[in-house]
């Protein structure tokens, strides 16, 4: 099983809404400098502690990400690396953070369908944010979201993009 993960501009700038909202903007455009420094500063709260955690899980996605997860079935752990992020980069009026590394769960918990993943600090601390989970256009894709207790999950890339106009 493996994935490649994206976050389009759009996605990562709903977490902006509120802020958008507040100044009032119909139009907003972020310098670059502004830009990088929001996701160098993502990358600092992801990495508060040591190694962050994508759990990825079945049944359906919270409201949000500050709801507790309940019921959902967890599927796996994958570990990312001490430094989950480096710098971000400057690419085409966008910002862009590639992960580093992020280690395979070797070992499935159940057999079910992927369908949502949560990220966190290390030791399942402080959540970051919830993530969809499919075979297309979601912020992660696997080949196949019908995963086998006991096989492996890989987390081959995953890729946030942050758009300097709104």
């Amino acid at each position: 099983m493996e994935a490649v993960i994206t976050q389009g501009g759009s996605g990562l700038l709903e977490a902006l809404e509120g802020i958008k909202g507040r100044i009032s903007a119909a139009i907003t455009h972020l310098t670059n400098a502004v830009v990088l420094s929001m996701l160098d500063d993502l990358t600092a709260s992801i990495d508060a502690g040591a190694n962050a955690e994508i759990h990825i899980y079945a049944d359906t996605i919270p409201t949000d990400a500050d709801t507790a997860i309940a019921a959902q079935v967890k599927l796996t752990d994958n570990l990312m690396a001490a430094t989950s992020f480096p710098a971000a980069a400057d690419t085409a009026g966008d910002g862009t953070l590639t992960a580093s590394a992020i280690a395979d769960d070797t070992s499935i918990n159940a057999t079910d369908t992927a369908t949502w993943c949560r990220m966190l600090t290390a030791a399942a601390g402080t959540t970051i944010g919830d993530f969809d989970v499919g075979t297309g256009a979601e912020a992660l894709v696997f080949n196949s979201v019908a995963f086998s207790s006991g096989a492996t999950a890989s987390i081959t890339a995953w890729l946030f993009v942050m758009n300097e106009t709104g």
